[in-house]
């Protein structure tokens, strides 16, 4: 069913380490966007809190066993205005794929101050 991605709410999200939020690790996405057209399938773009609160949990989203999903009804309707099916948090979907980032930091500049004695790194 095509959902309306003017009526995406990413708060309805919330991301678990296993099926069950008796897991005990996740986290419930504050807000974010999506880059998609209104389709089949929504991508969601991360804002920078929500990002850094993820990759900071050493134990959530770090392979395809740790990565599950919940959503509430209030996170997308279809083109007729049906809200989307949630998924419980207690029967939460695991992810079908996982791409791992694998890429490490870069340092791309840096800048040095005598006066204040602070060296100032500036990462890609």
């Amino acid at each position: 069913e095509p959902v309306d991605t003017a009526t995406f709410n990413a708060a309805g999200i919330s991301l678990q380490f296993g099926p069950t939020a008796g897991s005990g690790v996740g986290f419930a996405l504050t807000s974010g966007s999506t880059v998609s057209g209104n389709g089949l399938q929504v991508v969601v773009v991360l804002t920078a809190s929500d990002f850094n609160a993820v990759t900071r949990n050493e134990e959530l989203l770090v392979n395809r066993s740790s990565s599950w999903i919940a959503i509430q009804s209030t996170t997308i309707t279809d083109m007729a205005l049906n809200s989307v099916t949630s998924i419980q948090s207690t029967n939460a979907l695991n992810a079908l794929l996982y791409d791992a980032d694998t890429v490490g930091p870069s340092l791309s500049s840096f800048d040095m101050n005598m006066s204040s004695l602070t060296l100032t790194l500036s990462f890609a």
